[in-house]
Formats: structure tokens, C-alpha cells, sequence
């Protein structure tokens, strides 16, 4: 089977739309409309600020072109089955689920969507406008309060906690099933200072709350760290979002009264530890005397890490693309569309 057109076409106005909104370029009923989404999501969860929703908006008004989508789908070959998709979705930061979405309905699943009460305005937003046009989608979707019940797959997003849940209440069904995961960058120690500059935004994007985040940093041994604090610091406005503050002071305390070896900026934290989960407000780094070091830890720890960026490191992406990645790129390496067009 074909792709269906009508399904492409509203993707692709979705993706034209957001285009607009972000270059304020958009009609005013739109514009109306969209704002009132916004704002009610930044007035619902503290961390959906203006800024990262319109950094999330371009990466998928991007990804949402016409080009991107028939090259990334012109790898699979796409089946008439019809079946319903339960969808629990995360909302760490905006959109999060929305990936998941666009699988389904590309792979003419119906879609139970569990929503999560910290992405509720977003995410229905993006799924009027595809249904407003497009009866096909409109029958397609049914968004759950409570749970989903009637499916024949189901992919669901959360913490590691609510991960083992979701292996145990879903076992009987084929699944995908999502956990934390984080970013690692590796310097090399020839980074410019653009490159840092662009490493800032693979950490403090989205207040470092994505799983493409870099949570976790290789220095080479006896690092000068003055160019990299000199460039974090550039974020330093961070610490009137009163949230990221109440953080910082908590997780700084923390570490202090432990008596670990951290290096603080005033507004943010750099901890030496080699652990791939940091609290917010910090990262965790370590020094290495040989790359093989490295290279070791990344494998042994393949598992937990979303995405590794380096100027010049094996399997790595460049400096600032963290949360900007592609639609064929995949969470946690499965390929999405190959899982639901299996029998």
C-alpha cells in the first residue's frame, strides 16, 4: 500500500503552519489560536516557557517538509493492515509524543493517546489541526482520561519506575517501552569557541529536561575549564526562572553537604562523577587519559544514552544538533514505523 496523500498533505501543513507562526508571518486567526495554546501551556507547566516551545515548533516545522518526509518514508515498504496503537505519552518537554503520533497514523493505525498532564495543550493543538481538515485522521484518534484498553501494540514513555510498570501492565502485547535516558558529549580539547558556545545549547536546552540533553561530559586530563564556563555563563538568566533556582540551591547543597568535587558557575553546577544522570542544574564529568577509556564506558552504557555529540568522535553528532535531530532519528535507536508495520 501507497502512503495515503491526504495524510502527507496534513502533515506537511501542519509543519507549514508552524513555519509561519515562528516567523510571525501567520494570519491573525491562527495566530490567535496558536497563542492561546501557548500561553496555556506555559501557564500549565512551569518549564514550557515561550523560548523552548518556538525552538520545538521550528525543529518540527523543519522535519514537517514535504522533501524530509518522502525521503525518510521512501525507506519502507507500507502495508494495508488496520490496527489500533495505544500511545501513553511523555511530556518532559514540548511535543515530546508528538513523533510517536505522526508513526501511527503514517502507518494507517488507529491511535488511543494517553496523554501526559504536563504536555495536554501542545499536543491536542497539533491534533485539531490535523483532524480539522481531515476526516480520515479525525476517526483515527481518540484521546483516553484515564487509560487505554482497546489495542493491538502500544509504545509508552516514561521515568525508568514507571518503565517497569509499563513492561509488567503491557507484556502481553508487542511494545516499545521507554525509560530515562541522557546525552553524552566527549571533548577532545581542540574545541573552538563556537563549539562550545553550541555544546551550551545541548545542555541548557529545554532546562536540560529532554533525554537528548547532555547530562554527562569526557575532559580530557588537566582540562582547562575557563573557555567552557566562560561560554556557559552566557546562560546565567537561567537563574530567574524560579523553578531552575530552587533547584540549583537544593542540588547544590546537596553536593556540598556530601562534600563532592564540583565546580560552581553561581547558576549552575559541574560535578565530577562518572554517573550519566545529573540533577537539574548540574552536569556530571569526567576526566579521561585515554580515548579507549571513553569508548569503553560508552558501550558498557550504550543502553542508557540517547545521543553522544563531539566535534570528531565515532557515531557522535556535531556540537548543537542534540535536540534538533531528524525525523528518521529514533528514541532509543528502535525504529518506530519497522515495529508497527511488523504482523
Amino acid at each position: 500500500m501507497s502512503l495515503n496523500p491526504t495524510i502527507i498533505s496534513s502533515l506537511t501543513s501542519l509543519g507549514e503552519i508552524l513555519k509561519k507562526y515562528c516567523l510571525d508571518t501567520i494570519d491573525k486567526k491562527n495566530k490567535k489560536l496558536i497563542d492561546e495554546y501557548v500561553h496555556n501551556a506555559t501557564n500549565h507547566n512551569k518549564w514550557f516557557t515561550k523560548n523552548n516551545i518556538m525552538f520545538c515548533f521550528k525543529v518540527w516545522s523543519k522535519n514537517l517538509s514535504f522533501d524530509i518526509l518522502k525521503k525518510w518514508l521512501s525507506n519502507y515498504n507500507f502495508n494495508n493492515q488496520s490496527k489500533t496503537l495505544g500511545l501513553v505519552l511523555a511530556g518532559n518537554i514540548p511535543l515530546v509524543g508528538l513523533h510517536d503520533i505522526i508513526c501511527g497514523l503514517l502507518c494507517n493505525y488507529k491511535l488511543e493517546i494517553k496523554l501526559s498532564g504536563e504536555d495536554s495543550h501542545l499536543i491536542v493543538f497539533c491534533l485539531n489541526y490535523l483532524s480539522a481538515n481531515n476526516k480520515l485522521i479525525k476517526n483515527k484518534i481518540s484521546i483516553k482520561k484515564h487509560k487505554i484498553e482497546n489495542f493491538d501494540k502500544v509504545i509508552a514513555t516514561g521515568s525508568n519506575n514507571t518503565g517497569r510498570y509499563f513492561k509488567y501492565y503491557f507484556k502481553n502485547y508487542p511494545n516499545i517501552i521507554r525509560g530515562n535516558r541522557n546525552g553524552v558529549a566527549v571533548i577532545l580539547g581542540n574545541e573552538t569557541e563556537n563549539d562550545l558556545k553550541l555544546l551550551c545549547i545541548d545542555i541548557f536546552q529545554y532546562f536540560g529536561l529532554g533525554c537528548r540533553s547532555v547530562s554527562f561530559i569526557f575532559f580530557p586530563h588537566n582540562y582547562d575549564f575557563n573557555n567552557l564556563l566562560e561560554a556557559i555563563n552566557s546562560y546565567k538568566s537561567l537563574i530567574n526562572h524560579n523553578s531552575y533556582y530552587n533547584n540549583y540551591i537544593y542540588n547544590k547543597a546537596m553536593m556540598v553537604m556530601q562534600k563532592e568535587d564540583i565546580i560552581d558557575s553561581g547558576f549552575f553546577i559541574l560535578n565530577k562523577k562518572k554517573s550519566l544522570h545529573s540533577p537539574l542544574a548540574s552536569l556530571n564529568y569526567w576526566n579521561y587519559n585515554d580515548i579507549n577509556e571513553v569508548n569503553n564506558f560508552i558501550e558498557n552504557n550504550n543502553h542508557n544514552i540517547q545521543c553522544v555529540v563531539s566535534k570528531k568522535f565515532k557515531n557522535s553528532i556535531y556540537f548543537g544538533e542534540s535536540q534538533n535531530p531528524n525525523i528518521s532519528d529514533y528514541a532509543d535507536n528502535v525504529d518506530t514505523i519497522e515495529f508497527l508495520l511488523k504482523n
